[in-house]
């Protein structure tokens, strides 16, 4: 699955996005299409079935985890396996910019969009 998605979002970005069709996150989130799903708590809980966390809580290991500047936070906080874990966290600023298919950086906002950065800094919006 997430190599159709992959292949589909290259396709889309070589193409401009001219296939993307836009509307407003009011709009979006209004449609018919427009559904919540909870990905979160079934991917926790299948864990158990890949990876032995009781042997990890049994040794008394404690986790540093980076939550990759908020966005895995969820799944964290969703841990059923009672495991000892510390939570580093970056300010906005201070998170990694992620390089993405036409080779420019982008940070993520408060919003969760990926932003151009100019100068180590967001780019002013182009009108």
């Amino acid at each position: 699955m997430t190599r159709w998605v992959q292949d589909r979002a290259n396709e889309l970005l070589r193409d401009n996005n001219a296939g993307v069709k836009r509307m407003s996150y009011i709009t979006a989130l209004k449609a018919a299409t427009t559904h919540q799903e909870d990905f979160i708590l079934p991917y926790v809980n299948d864990l158990r079935n890949v990876v032995d966390m009781d042997a990890i809580r049994a040794a008394g290991l404690k986790l540093g985890v980076d939550p990759l500047g908020g966005a895995a936070l969820p799944y964290w906080e969703a841990d059923q396996f009672d495991l000892q874990t510390e939570h580093h966290s970056r300010e906005s600023e201070a998170r990694s910019d992620v390089l993405v298919h036409d080779g420019g950086p982008r940070r993520e906002n408060p919003h969760g969009l990926l932003q151009p950065i100019c100068d180590g800094r967001p780019c002013a919006s182009q009108g």
